[in-house]
This record gives C-alpha cells, structure tokens and sequence, in this order.
C-alpha cells in the first residue's frame, strides 16, 4: 500500500515532466566517473614511467635574459 507522499516519488507522470534532469544526473554522473577514473590511471602511468610529468619544453631557458643595448 502506497501513501500519498511515496505515490508523488514515483509519479510517472513528474517524471515525464523532466526528462533533461534524467539526462543532466546521466551527464554528471560520467564526467565525474571518467575525472575520478583519471585522478587514478595518470600517476600510475607517470610512476611507471609511461608519461612524463614534465613532457613540454619551455619556449626559453628559464635564466635567459633579455640583453637590451
């Protein structure tokens, strides 16, 4: 037997109201699942060795100086 308040959280017809809500918890839920994914495949990957953490060269030495005459 269902009350009131519990018919209202299964209401087929609320839910059919708002089918981007279903679709924005469905979004968040993979953006966060493949950034959670990342915080733990990457420095596995750079403790092995398999990427670098400091792959990019600076476009200048870093104690050059710019000579101006």
């Amino acid at each position: 037997m269902s009350t009131p308040q519990t018919a209202a959280l299964i209401d087929p017809q609320t839910h059919a109201r708002h089918p981007w809500l279903r679709r924005l918890g469905a979004a968040g839920f993979a953006f966060f699942l493949i950034k959670g994914l990342l915080w733990i495949i990457l420095p596995i990957l750079a403790a092995r060795g398999i990427i670098a953490a400091n792959d990019r060269q600076p476009s200048r030495p870093a104690d050059a100086r710019l000579v101006t005459d």
